[in-house]
């Protein structure tokens, strides 16, 4: 009877405290498909500062799916995305398909986008993260397969 009873408390105390943060996100490939690059950035902003695991994993292309990646949702307060900026020029295109995972993953040219994001990120009681508080821009590398294949951030970064 008592340990059914601490049990109960338990589960209460985790419920009202939010230490089950994670929110379940279900995104059907049809409903990726749809997505143009640029929304699949803002979905992962949206699901990051939702802090739904499932939401930003849906955002991303599989090779990041590992069981030690640390998203941080128990130090954030917010993030916030500001801009995000199509980079046509062919430099940083280039730098991912020669050097980075473009080398290894057997992604097109034509089925790779670059992104100049800008985003202010809050931590709670300035705790901190692996980027301060405050306003950033990172790098987005959005990619498909092929033109019937979702878009994914395959990489992101500092600039």
């Amino acid at each position: 009877m008592k340990n059914k009873l601490a049990l109960t408390i338990l589960i209460l105390i985790l419920l009202f405290t939010g230490c089950s943060v994670n929110k379940e996100v279900n995104i059907s490939n049809a409903e990726k498909l749809k997505l143009k690059p640029n929304e699949v950035i803002k979905n992962y902003f949206k699901y990051y500062n939702e802090k739904s695991r499932t939401g930003v994993l849906s955002t991303l292309t599989d090779w990041q799916n590992k069981p030690n990646l640390v998203l941080g949702f128990n130090k954030l307060k917010s993030i916030k995305l500001n801009t995000i900026i199509e980079d046509t020029d062919p430099k940083e295109k280039d730098i991912y398909m020669k050097y980075g995972r473009g080398k290894v993953n057997g992604v097109k040219d034509a089925d790779v986008k670059n992104y100049k994001v800008t985003f202010t990120i809050e931590y709670k009681n300035n705790e901190g993260g692996p980027i301060k508080n405050g306003k950033h821009f990172e790098w987005f590398t959005v990619i498909r397969k092929n033109k019937n294949s979702a878009w994914l951030i395959d990489e992101h970064g500092e600039g």
